[in-house]
């Protein structure tokens, strides 16, 4: 994990990269309901190249349903 900001001045994509990028598909993270344990959850959804706003609109729909808190702090 690339912690220093030299070492991503050096590589700037090389974080970004994973098999999303590299089979030419398109992804959303969204957040999802809190864990049963108290801990956030969150869902990828990853579609074909191009269906970025069909999978926005899909991530806008589970993000309302789920109304995750914005923001997160462990408690205790």
């Amino acid at each position: 994990m690339l912690s220093r900001v030299a070492e991503v001045e050096a590589d700037p994509i090389g974080p970004y990269k994973n098999f999303v990028n590299l089979l030419d598909l398109c992804a959303l993270a969204i957040p999802g309901r809190c864990r049963r344990d108290g801990f956030p959850s969150g869902v990828t959804l990853i579609a074909p190249a191009g269906c970025d706003e069909r999978i926005a609109a899909i991530g806008a729909a589970r993000q309302a349903e789920a109304d995750p808190p914005l923001g997160y702090q462990l408690k205790g």
